[in-house]
Formats: C-alpha cells, sequence, structure tokens
C-alpha cells in the first residue's frame, strides 16, 4: 500500500510476511537497527539497555509472536529509498466489537517529516477492510497531525488524555 504524495509503503511483516522472507528480513534488519541504536527513541520504546542487541531474526520472530498473541498485524514503514524507518501496528483486533488498537515507533531521525500523517491513513484503510470502526491508541506523534488528513481517509479524531480515538467512516 502506497502513499505517492509522500512515498511511504506499509509492508505486513507479521504475523505473516506479505511478500519474501528476504524482504521481510531485510526490513527487519533495519528496524532491529532503529531500536539498538537511536537514542532518541523513548525509553518505553527502546526497552532495556541491558539487553543484547537485536538481530533481524530476533526482531521477525518476536514481532510474529507478539502479533500472534495481542491479535495483530505489524507493517514496516518504508520510506521513498525502500528503507524501513519505522513500525505501525494494529492490536487487539476485536471484530465483533469493530475495534482495535494502534502504535507505532519511528526512527528519530525521521520525525517532522510527515511520515506518521501518511503511515496512519494506510492503516486506517486496512481497519476498515477488516471491519474495525473504532481505533485507540497512544501514539504521541499523531497529535501533530492534522485533523484534514483523518478526515480525507473517513476517519474522526477524538483526543483524550494519553490516547487518541479514531472513529472511523464506513469504507
Amino acid at each position: 500500500m502506497r502513499d505517492t504524495m509522500r512515498g511511504i509503503n506499509l509492508f505486513r511483516l507479521a504475523p505473516e510476511p506479505e511478500g519474501s522472507q528476504e524482504t521481510a528480513l531485510r526490513y527487519s534488519d533495519q528496524l532491529a537497527a532503529i531500536l539498538n541504536c537511536d537514542e532518541g527513541l523513548p525509553p518505553s520504546v527502546k526497552g532495556s539497555g541491558t539487553a543484547p542487541p537485536l538481530s533481524a531474526t530476533d526482531f521477525l520472530s518476536y514481532t510474529q509472536s507478539w502479533c500472534r498473541e495481542k491479535s495483530a498485524q505489524s507493517f514496516a514503514i518504508v520510506d521513498e529509498s525502500d528503507s524501513a524507518v519505522g513500525l505501525i501496528s494494529l492490536s487487539h483486533i476485536d471484530i465483533e466489537r469493530g475495534m482495535a488498537k494502534s502504535g507505532m515507533f519511528l526512527a528519530s531521525r525521521h520525525e517532522g517529516l510527515g511520515i506518521p500523517g501518511a503511515a496512519f491513513p494506510q492503516l486506517l484503510k486496512m481497519a476498515r477492510a477488516l471491519g474495525i470502526t473504532q481505533v485507540s491508541g497512544a501514539i504521541p506523534e499523531l497529535e501533530a497531525v492534522a485533523a484534514d488528513v483523518w478526515e480525507g481517509c473517513g476517519a474522526a479524531p477524538r483526543f483524550e488524555p494519553k490516547q487518541v480515538v479514531v472513529a472511523l467512516a464506513p469504507g
């Protein structure tokens, strides 16, 4: 799925990769490097400084297990140079209730470039295709995204303390 204005693509890594295993491992290697080396990530994303560095295989395996446990789908956020610059997930998917949660991390050097504003509408489109009518998440980057981005993809955001709730219009 591509946003041609920003050149942002979402590549499903888990629970099963949408493409080749080689591509999934390449993006996983880039995402592991972000988690291992990006000092600008919030501590909640970066994790323990005492853990050994993640490999591509470790990252992909963990993400796939997490997706199975959390009824989730995780996507590498891929930029125009075909590099993974972050990860965005739709989790706790409850088709019966039409609800899901979302979360993401982005390499700090890519902050302020409008990447969440290009990636999030793509995730909402996927959620809507699953029958999800409400997505919530604690995604601080989204507060900076203009409301017209959501409205353009049929969503109405409501900001609550430490959380945004997005009601999706029917697809």
